[in-house]
């Protein structure tokens, strides 16, 4: 499998969304943004164990940063095999703070992961994005609809009993393996 270096990791701009400012870190993290970051999943308990926050720390792709720059909410992947065919596919993470979750960040932040994936899939094969859905309002009827308008298509369930949702890259998504899940 081939890897992509920091010189062939496409770089976006950043953008803003409303008072936020989305910024892709991919592959390209600070030590200061991987501390705040660390800072940001403990103070929410968002994350509790030392080491699994270290490693995420270094999975980084979006921070959104509010206007006095703290972290608001952030996205972050592993590269894993999934399915029955093991094609490698990106497992994403988001947390957006409790104060931050206005409406559509977590829309601009998931679909701004993918496209800047979909771009390293080039580099680093990857066949697409999964979503695991464990906050319950992603079950929702009507945040069902919009994730299918969005390009995601449901793929059952994890061994949790967890919605996934798939964002293929490729005309052939890999197919669903229901004890699959992403890492912790």
């Amino acid at each position: 499998m081939a890897h992509a270096t920091e010189a062939t990791v496409p770089r976006l701009d950043e953008t803003s969304y409303r008072d936020y400012r989305l910024v892709p870190v991919y592959r390209h993290t600070t030590a200061v943004q991987r501390a705040a970051a660390i800072a940001f999943w403990f103070k929410h308990r968002a994350l509790t164990e030392s080491c699994l926050a270290e490693r995420r720390s270094h999975e980084l792709v979006y921070l959104a940063l509010a206007e006095d720059e703290r972290i608001a909410g952030l996205t972050s992947v592993s590269l894993g095999r999934r399915g029955t065919d093991r094609r490698n596919v990106y497992d994403l993470r988001i947390f957006i703070a409790p104060d931050d979750r206005v409406a559509y960040l977590m829309r601009e932040l998931t679909n701004r992961t993918r496209d800047l994936l979909r771009e390293d899939s080039r580099t680093t094969p990857a066949s697409g994005m999964r979503l695991v859905a464990d906050n319950p309002k992603l079950h929702r009827p009507g945040l069902r609809r919009y994730l299918e308008r969005q390009g995601y298509c449901p793929r059952g369930r994890n061994r949790h009993g967890i919605d996934q949702w798939f964002s293929a890259f490729d005309p052939d998504p890999p197919p669903t393996d229901s004890n699959q899940g992403p890492p912790p």
